[in-house]
C-alpha cells in the first residue's frame, strides 16, 4: 500500500491524504468508509485550528460539544479530534476517558436551580467538614460589605449560594461557578466570591465562573474588576481565579470579542466546533489514479475538478528561515528533492505561477505506513498528533492562516507532461509537449535593420507561444511543440549593448512580421498576422510607413520572459 499523510498534518488542496493500492474492486469498495471516517474528523480538526487561531495561543478552549453532535459516535470523534486540532479539553466524560483527553466541565443551570434556599442543604459527608456551610455565611457578610452602595444582601439569590455551596463541598479544588442563572454582576459573581473566600480560608483554591450569557466582553471585564478588589481586601489570590466563557461562540465572535476587549481566560464552544458551522461538509474525493501501472484520470469541464493522475509522492519544502514554502507534488517514480539544489516549480492549474526554488530542509510527507494489511508503524498517541498538528500551526506563515482574506498557500507540481498533463513547462527548457493540434509551422521572417543590416527571426504562428532559446552561430529559434526545431540560416547575433529593435521595415516581397523580437535578450511574444497588423495600423497613420521603433534590451525585459502586445504598444508610443 503506498503512503499516508501522518495523522495532524496540516494538508492543503490536492495534496493526496492517502493511497490505497490492491485489487480493483476492493479498492472501490472501501470508498465510502475511507471518506466517511477521514472526512468528518479532518473537518472537526481543521474546524478546531480555527478556533484556535482566532482565540490565540494564551486562551484556553474546551470542547462543550456532546449534547449539539450529530449521534453518540460523532460526538466522541468530535471530542478527539477537537482536542488534536488545539482544545485543551472536553466535557465529555466518555471521550476523555476512552481518549485520554483532560477532562473540563461545569455545573448546569438546573442545577443551580433545584436549591430554593439555605435551607435546601442537606448534610453530607465532606471533605470540609459540617462546619463549612457556616464560614460561607461569614463569608458572604465579608463579601457583601465591601459593595454595601450596590446592595447584594437584597438581590443575591439564597438558592444560588445554597448551590454553589454544595458543589464546593464535593469539589473544593474544582469549584467554577455558572453564574448567570438569575443575575451575573449582582447575584452570581457575589455569591461565587463568598464560597470561593471560604474555599481560600480552608486551604483549598477554587477554579473560577463561568459566563453563558450576555455581554460576555462586558460581563467578564467586570467580573476581573471585582476579583480584584477581593484581593485587595482578603489577600488572597482572587485576580488568578478563571473566567470562561460560552454561548454559542465560533470564530466570528471571538475574534468580535479580542477586538472590544475582554477578560476571559477560556472560551467554551460547543455547537459550532462539532457541527463545523462554517464548512459543514468537506470535499474529499476518492478517484483511480493509476491501473496496472498505467496513469489514469478523471477529466471535467473544471479543471480545478480533473483529477491527478498515478501515484505521487508529495514534499513540504523549507525556505531558509524554517518556514514552509511549497508543497511539491511529483510523479512517486522521480527522484525525491534534494536540500540546496534548484527545483523547477509550477502552480497546477496556472502556467503563469512558476519559481525556480532551492529548498533549506525537505519534508516527506507521505510515509507508508501498511502493507499486506500489516501495521508497519505503532499507532501515534493522541499527544503526538496534536503536538504535531500544534507545531505546524505555529510554523506556517500568519497571513496564510489569518481568518481574513488569508493568502493562499497552493500545492506545486513539478512533474513530466506524461504524468501531469497540466504542466506544459518543465525543468528541462528545451523540452517540449508534443502538442500538433495547436501548432503550426515556423516562419522565418527576416527584418531589415535601419542601418541596413539583416537579421533572421523565427517566430511560432501561435497565440500560446512557449519561450525562445538560443541556438549558437545563428539568430534565435524556437521549439515548436510537434518537435520539431526551426534553425534559420547562419547570422550573426546582436550583442547585449546593441540596440535590440531600430526602425523596423517590412522588407518587399515579405508578409508582415509576426514580432519585433530583441534577440539578445530573447525577450518577445509570437502574435499571429492579424493581431500584430491590427497593432500596426494601430500605431501607423498608413501602412506604408515604417514600423515604429522599439526598444526591448535586456534591462527593460529581464524580468520577464515574453514581451506582450501591450508592451509592445507602449515602448512603440514611447519611441515616436
Amino acid at each position: 500500500m503506498p503512503p499516508a499523510i501522518r495523522e495532524g498534518s496540516l494538508v492543503f488542496p490536492k495534496v493526496p491524504v492517502l493511497q490505497a493500492a490492491g485489487p480493483l474492486g476492493l479498492c472501490q469498495m472501501v470508498e465510502t468508509s475511507i471518506l466517511n471516517i477521514l472526512g468528518y474528523a479532518t473537518l472537526v480538526a481543521t474546524n478546531a485550528a480555527r478556533h484556535r487561531l482566532a482565540a490565540g495561543w494564551k486562551k484556553k478552549l474546551f470542547e462543550f460539544g456532546a449534547r449539539r453532535a450529530q449521534g453518540p459516535d460523532g460526538a466522541l470523534t468530535a471530542s478527539r479530534y477537537a482536542y488534536l486540532g488545539g482544545f485543551d479539553g472536553t466535557s465529555n466524560v466518555q471521550a476523555a476517558y476512552r481518549h485520554e483527553i483532560p477532562l473540563a466541565g461545569t455545573m448546569a443551570h438546573a442545577f443551580v436551580s433545584s436549591f430554593a434556599s439555605f435551607e435546601s442543604l442537606k448534610p453530607a459527608t465532606s471533605l470540609l467538614g459540617p462546619s463549612f456551610p457556616n464560614a460561607v455565611l461569614a463569608a458572604r457578610d465579608s463579601v457583601f460589605k465591601l459593595w454595601h452602595e450596590k446592595n447584594f444582601s437584597q438581590m443575591a439569590k439564597e438558592g444560588e449560594l445554597a448551590a454553589f455551596t454544595a458543589y464546593a463541598m464535593t469539589f473544593p479544588d474544582g469549584f467554577l461557578a455558572l453564574v448567570d442563572t438569575y443575575n451575573t454582576l449582582s447575584s452570581g459573581i457575589p455569591n461565587f466570591l463568598a464560597v470561593a473566600l471560604a474555599l481560600f480560608q480552608e486551604g483549598h483554591t477554587p477554579q473560577g465562573i463561568r459566563i453563558d450569557s450576555g455581554d460576555l466582553a462586558y460581563l467578564s471585564r467586570e467580573a476581573r474588576q471585582q476579583f480584584k478588589e477581593c484581593e485587595e481586601a482578603f489577600n488572597f489570590p482572587f485576580s488568578a481565579l478563571h473566567i470562561v466563557v460560552s454561548n454559542d461562540l465560533n470564530e466570528a465572535a471571538i475574534s468580535a470579542l479580542n477586538d472590544e476587549g475582554h477578560e476571559a481566560d477560556v472560551f467554551g464552544i460547543g455547537t459550532n466546533v462539532v457541527t463545523c458551522q462554517s464548512q459543514p461538509a468537506l470535499g474529499m474525493v476518492y478517484k483511480l489514479v493509476e491501473l496496472e501501472g498505467k496513469p489514469c484520470m478523471k477529466l471535467s469541464e473544471d479543471v480545478e475538478k480533473t483529477s491527478l493522475p498515478t501515484a505521487k509522492a508529495a514534499y513540504r519544502l523549507y525556505n531558509k528561515a524554517g518556514i514552509p514554502a511549497i508543497d511539491l507534488i511529483q510523479s512517486a517514480s522521480m527522484p525525491p528533492p534534494v536540500c540546496g539544489r534548484q527545483l523547477f516549480c509550477k502552480d497546477l492549474y496556472d502556467d503563469k505561477k512558476r519559481c525556480f526554488f532551492i529548498p533549506k530542509a525537505v519534508e516527506e510527507l507521505l510515509v507508508l505506513l501498511i502493507k499486506d494489511g500489516k501495521l508497519l508503524q505503532p499507532l501515534e498517541s493522541i499527544e503526538v498528533c496534536r503536538r504535531r498538528c500544534i507545531t505546524q500551526l505555529q510554523h506556517f506563515r500568519a497571513d496564510h492562516l489569518r481568518l481574513h482574506c488569508p493568502t493562499e498557500y497552493k500545492p506545486t507540481a513539478y512533474a513530466t507532461a506524461e504524468v501531469f498533463p497540466h504542466c506544459r513547462h518543465f525543468p528541462e527548457w528545451r523540452k517540449r509537449e508534443n502538442c500538433a493540434k495547436q501548432t503550426r509551422k515556423c516562419v522565418h521572417q527576416t527584418l531589415t535593420r535601419n542601418r541596413g543590416e539583416e537579421i533572421t527571426y523565427t517566430s511560432q504562428a501561435t497565440t500560446n507561444a512557449l519561450p525562445f532559446k538560443r541556438i549558437e552561430g545563428s539568430a534565435v529559434a524556437c521549439c515548436c511543440r510537434s518537435g520539431e526545431t526551426c534553425e534559420p540560416p547562419a547570422t550573426r547575433i546582436p550583442t547585449t549593448s546593441e540596440r535590440c529593435a531600430g526602425n523596423q521595415t517590412q522588407k518587399p516581397g515579405l508578409a508582415v512580421p509576426h514580432r519585433a523580437m530583441c534577440a539578445a535578450c530573447e525577450c518577445g511574444q509570437c502574435m499571429p498576422h492579424s493581431r500584430i497588423s491590427s497593432v500596426r495600423r494601430g500605431i501607423s497613420k498608413n501602412a506604408g510607413t515604417p514600423y515604429p521603433r522599439v526598444r526591448a534590451c535586456r534591462s527593460e525585459c529581464r524580468n520577464s520572459a515574453t514581451m506582450t502586445i501591450g508592451s509592445l504598444i507602449r515602448h512603440a508610443h514611447r519611441r515616436r
